[in-house]
């Protein structure tokens, strides 16, 4: 608790709001990687953490990178479904290939291509 306590005393001595609020920020990044995270948390709760810009943009990112995350599964799901409705249950490694699959308008184009095809491996073909 004296570790925290004196950083608290040295970053409020930053007479800048959003950089004080980034180094709050950043404390309970480096905190959440240690067991003692929830102690930081309890003695940052009247900092400002939230009008951080630094902060505010990973979060942003981080939402960012869980939609196109939700975005590739899902396209991938309807892949998966369409394609076991078509051409039957398929072998793991061409599982293995769709989930390879990282692209959401490749993903898209097999949605399309699954009209034309009547294999898996003409489905799924490089």
């Amino acid at each position: 608790m004296e570790t925290i306590e004196k950083w608290k005393e040295l970053a409020a001595q930053e007479p800048d709001d959003r950089r004080r609020s980034d180094y709050g920020g950043l404390a309970q990044v480096f905190a959440n990687l240690k067991p003692w995270s929830r102690v930081w948390q309890d003695a940052l709760k009247e900092w400002d953490v939230l009008t951080s810009p630094i902060v505010e943009q990973w979060k942003a990112e981080a939402a960012a990178t869980a939609a196109a995350q939700a975005n590739l599964n899902e396209a991938r799901k309807i892949v998966m479904l369409a394609g076991r409705a078509k051409l039957g249950e398929p072998p793991a490694r061409k599982v293995a290939d769709l989930d390879a699959v990282t692209d959401l308008n490749a993903l898209e184009q097999l949605v399309v291509r699954l009209f034309t095809v009547d294999t898996w491996d003409e489905l799924l073909k490089v």
